[in-house]
């Protein structure tokens, strides 16, 4: 046998010793598998190599489907733009503007309870299928007097008096549109009243995931249908015997209100930061794209003003179609732990969250458009807040 063969069998047995120590550093591992318990750190250091994608979701010892239900409080702030109510300025009966600066009056918004609550299974101790309910309503209301009172003008600042043959009135007040010098209606008080009512129902598959041995991600689509009703009711308290003729029944009221529903589809991922002893960080992203109908737009005006106030007193839209996008973003932290022999799984978590919904508020955009005749974009509607959950897997 030749040096060269010899070469070749030693080196062959040096890699077979390599081979079986290498199998043997694990073997500790194999015969005493450390816990790997899944939505939880991995710590078994043979079983996976150094990408993850193990499946990550939530598994109870459980026969079939393992089975879970949630519920929310959320303590959240709605708010939507285009809601600006009135503009004060000083005014000189009857058409002269003394005043070029003015203020504008917006609506009142707040925090409101609502709640939220889901349904779903886990197949195949991986794919996760859920269905959730979200219920939002909320109310605010405001009451305004123009910042200062009104007094007759006297002498020879009356000078509207020799031509006019009217009485003269300095005023500080508040007007219903954007600028005073298209609204005949001077009001020496303005109160509103805005509500809404929003209902979502989401339903999504997920996949969790490790990601790294304690960070795991679970993107998900799905579909939503969203149904958004919303109104505001103005009320002026008009100015007596500012302008000629008579003036109307008192308060003045602007009806408005607006209802809509819309389906389309959702795509999104939540992360988590495992921490010790079954605490974690966790964050989520979602965006929807519904197909959206306005079933209802309308604005109304009673009792009918004087002439300075022309109308139209009655307008609407009906089944306007469109698309409407909304963004959703989240913060938070959370706990959970296994029980029983791992048979159950209880988890809590607290939360911040943001909506963000495109172009809801078309009742502006009707008013704007039979006051001015001007294309005008619908405004946006907000909503954040604090989000309380617990889960329960079975």
């Amino acid at each position: 046998m030749t040096p060269r063969y010899l070469t070749c069998i030693a080196a062959i047995l040096i890699l077979g010793q390599n081979l079986v120590a290498q199998d043997a550093s694990c073997q500790p591992c194999k015969t005493t598998p450390q816990p790997c318990i899944q939505a939880e750190p991995i710590v078994d250091c043979c079983k996976y190599p150094p990408a993850f994608n193990a499946a990550a979701a939530i598994d109870v010892s459980t026969c079939g489907w393992d089975l879970f239900a949630d519920a929310s409080f959320l303590y959240w702030h709605a708010s939507e733009e285009g809601l600006e109510l009135a503009v004060n300025a000083v005014f000189a009966s009857p058409g002269a503007f003394l005043s070029p600066n003015t203020s504008p009056l917006f609506q009142t918004f707040g925090y409101h309870p609502g709640f939220k609550v889901g349904l779903g299974f886990i197949a195949n101790r991986q794919w996760q299928v859920r269905a959730d309910y979200t219920w939002l309503r909320g109310s605010n209301s405001l009451s305004a007097n123009a910042p200062t009172t009104f007094n007759q003008v006297s002498g020879q600042s009356s000078a509207l008096v020799a031509t006019t043959g009217l009485p003269v009135w300095e005023v500080d007040a508040w007007f219903l549109q954007s600028t005073s010098n298209t609204q005949a209606i001077a009001a020496s008080n303005v109160a509103s009243t805005w509500k809404y009512a929003i209902d979502f129902v989401d339903a999504v598959v997920s996949r969790p995931y490790y990601q790294g041995s304690s960070l795991t991600i679970a993107p998900f689509g799905g579909l939503r249908a969203a149904w958004i009703r919303q109104s505001l009711v103005v009320a002026l308290t008009e100015i007596p015997d500012l302008f000629p003729g008579t003036t109307p029944t008192q308060p003045l009221f602007s009806h408005n209100n607006s209802q809509c529903w819309g389906i389309g589809p959702k795509i999104g991922f939540d992360g988590f930061c495992l921490l010790p002893m079954g605490f974690r960080i966790e964050g989520s992203l979602a965006t929807d794209l519904l197909y959206t109908r306005y079933t209802k737009i309308a604005h109304s005006e009673d009792p009918v003003s004087t002439a300075y106030n022309p109308g139209p007193y009655v307008t609407n839209i009906h089944d306007y179609n469109c698309l409407r996008s909304m963004a959703e973003l989240g913060l938070g932290l959370g706990w959970g732990q296994y029980f029983a022999c791992q048979k159950y799984h209880l988890d809590f978590s607290a939360s911040y969250d943001f909506t963000y919904m495109w172009r809801q508020n078309m009742m502006r955009l009707l008013v704007d458009e039979v006051q001015t005749s001007i294309g005008t974009a619908a405004s946006d509607f907000f909503l954040h807040g604090l989000t309380i959950n617990g889960r329960f897997d079975f």
